[in-house]
């Protein structure tokens, strides 16, 4: 979904916008966010997921935060049309995990490289924020919403079968990690996942500059995860931090 500014020429910066979990275009942060950089003169495409904003279901894969071929393929599409002068990929919670997998598989062949990454609302420590997220408030307000839209996705996907298709009755994203992301991806279970995507082993391998932002009450996450210690070792990484 493309937000073009007036009178964008064909080097007109270009930045790529991953939105969260079970989200995409129309949801307020990313919508928000691709109005500013129209406003600032840039484009801002929106790279929506398999099952999300009316993306169209052709098989029995969603999406995950490891496999960003998808992403490398919208990208290549992207640059075919034009020559932007700068380009950067944003990214959401997961779609900010789907920027750094995007970024590391750079080293790849065909890959388009981009100049600079923004990673907001990354959750750090993924098992941890899963189990965050099973507490009483956070399961009424959040996980309930992500997992039905999760279900949701999977039962319009006429392609998954069998045991797969368990993971409708999930109740936690752990459950649906189990039943069905690291099965796709041919992972034992949602820990060897969530080890996969885990922000400080990620970090060193950064090299194009990458600009964390978070919030100390950000409800999916705690400030004692945040990955300090691997930013001030970094020299790509750095990290802006919030109270609210």
């Amino acid at each position: 979904d493309w937000f073009e500014p007036e009178n964008a020429e064909k080097d007109t910066p270009i930045v790529a916008i991953i939105h969260t979990l079970a989200g995409g275009t129309r949801e307020p942060c990313t919508n928000c966010f691709a109005n500013a950089v129209k406003k600032h003169g840039w484009r801002a495409v929106v790279l929506n997921c398999r099952a999300c904003s009316g993306a169209p279901i052709t098989s029995k894969r969603l999406y995950n935060a490891l496999q960003v071929d998808d992403q490398q393929a919208m990208v290549r599409h992207i640059k075919e049309q034009f020559s932007p002068k700068y380009f950067f990929m944003a990214g959401f919670s997961l779609g900010s995990m789907q920027a750094i997998n995007y970024n590391l598989s750079q080293e790849s062949e065909n890959i388009i490289h981009v100049d600079g990454l923004l990673l907001i609302s990354h959750i750090y420590d993924t098992k941890q924020s899963a189990l965050i997220l099973e507490r009483p408030l956070q399961s009424k307000l959040y996980l309930s919403v992500i997992i039905s839209k999760l279900t949701h996705a999977l039962k319009k996907n006429k392609y998954v079968e069998g045991e797969l298709r368990e993971a409708i009755n999930a109740k936690t994203l752990c459950e649906f990690d189990d039943k069905f992301t690291s099965k796709t991806l041919g992972l034992k279970d949602h820990i060897e996942y969530y080890s996969k995507i885990k922000i400080y082993d990620l970090i060193p391998k950064l090299k194009v500059p990458t600009l964390i932002i978070g919030a100390d009450d950000d409800p999916f996450t705690e400030p004692k995860y945040q990955p300090i210690k691997e930013v001030s070792e970094s020299e790509s990484v750095a990290l802006l931090t919030y109270p609210e």
